[in-house]
């Protein structure tokens, strides 16, 4: 959270001698993209326990205040503090257990996004990229219901982000895209091994906000 209170002191500082500071609100929605890959989880003794596949990556929402300063009408810095839900619905086989094959579960997500992006305006046209910082506020597994699994998250993960926008008078339009460094369940444990799939978190975001 300091990274953001930081760029705020900056933007104000530089506000005062070169640019022009707007502050604003937005909400919008996200569309995670994950394949559907399927991971087989192992006792101590080497047989195989549950076989987890992601079966799913539902819509979801977002929210939070957004900081501006542009330059020379041209240059942009934009810092944001954003809410953001998201949920997975995995597919797992217990092998001791048949009546539970093919069982859904569900995790969701619930984080505070740190977007510190700059870029350049071409008329109501905007082109933004820059580093993101995510903070987990909490989370909900259904996973940690069958024996074995525990959740141990890390206190920041990073990942960047980038897209277009568009300006119309106090209106802006976004549409993004973003991924993190870290793979998909690496936050999850089982037998005290970790749980990570290949692939790396993938979310396109929609948003519309208001520039008092």
């Amino acid at each position: 959270m300091r990274y953001f209170f930081l760029l705020v002191f900056s933007f104000f500082l530089v506000q005062e001698n070169f640019g022009q500071l707007n502050f604003g609100i937005k909400a919008g929605i996200s569309s995670t993209q994950l394949k559907n890959e399927s991971l087989g989880l192992l006792l101590p003794g080497g047989t195989e326990r549950f076989k987890l596949a992601v079966k799913d990556a539902n819509y979801g929402f977002n929210a939070g205040l957004v900081l501006r300063l542009t330059l020379l009408r041209k240059f942009i810095a934009q810092g944001e503090i954003v809410f953001n839900s998201s949920k997975v619905d995995f597919q797992i086989n217990d092998f001791y257990a048949a009546q539970t094959l093919g069982s859904v579960l569900s995790e969701r997500y619930n984080n505070i996004d740190l977007p510190m992006m700059a870029g350049l305006k071409f008329g109501p046209l905007r082109l933004m990229a820059g580093p993101q910082a995510h903070i987990i506020v909490n989370s909900i597994s259904e996973l940690t219901s069958k024996g074995g699994f525990e959740e141990k998250w890390k206190t920041v993960e990073w990942g960047w982000i980038g897209g277009i926008g568009l300006d119309i008078w106090k209106i802006m339009l976004d549409l993004r895209y973003e991924t993190k460094f870290t793979r998909l369940g690496n936050h999850l444990i089982f037998n005290g091994q970790d749980v990570v799939f290949t692939e790396k978190p993938k979310r396109v975001m929609l948003a519309l906000g208001f520039f008092f």
